[in-house]
This record gives structure tokens, sequence and C-alpha cells, in this order.
């Protein structure tokens, strides 16, 4: 595992309350709001990857919006998940 998906990881866990504020889903608890905020982050930032946006939005904005983008679409998902 590189520095990139550590940061992604980092920022992921520091956003996932963000992300829970941002879908308007609290029911989880923080920790699971933190670790689905750390994986949402991870594949967010794969998914940049491999649409080239990591190259064109580098640097700290670039990881933050990655994940907040990552953990908010994974935490609706799970919440679509969840209701039904």
């Amino acid at each position: 595992m590189d520095f990139i998906s550590l940061s992604y990881l980092a920022a992921g866990a520091a956003l996932g309350w963000l992300a829970a504020l941002l879908t308007g889903r609290r029911a989880f608890g923080q920790l699971v709001n933190l670790a689905t905020g750390a994986l949402g982050a991870y594949y967010g930032g794969m998914v940049f990857a491999q649409f080239n946006l990591a190259t064109q939005y580098p640097g700290w904005h670039g990881t933050l919006g990655a994940a907040l983008i990552g953990a908010t679409v994974l935490l609706f998902v799970l919440a679509l998940i969840r209701r039904s």
C-alpha cells in the first residue's frame, strides 16, 4: 500500500462524519461512518485514478474531494441497502 492509498484512507476516516451529514444518515453510528468513509474514500480514489481525475486535481484538495465523494456515495448506497 503506497502513500496515496494511505492518504485516501486517512482522509476518508476524517470525512466519514461529513459524508454522514451530507447524506443525512446518522443512524449508522460514528464508528461505522468512519469505517465506511475510509473504504469509500479508498474506492473514490481508485475511481478518480481510473478516469484520470487524480492527475487533474493533485494535492490535498484532490484527495479530500475524492474521499468525500467516495464516502458520500458509499454511505448513500449502504443506506439504500439498509432501508430495503
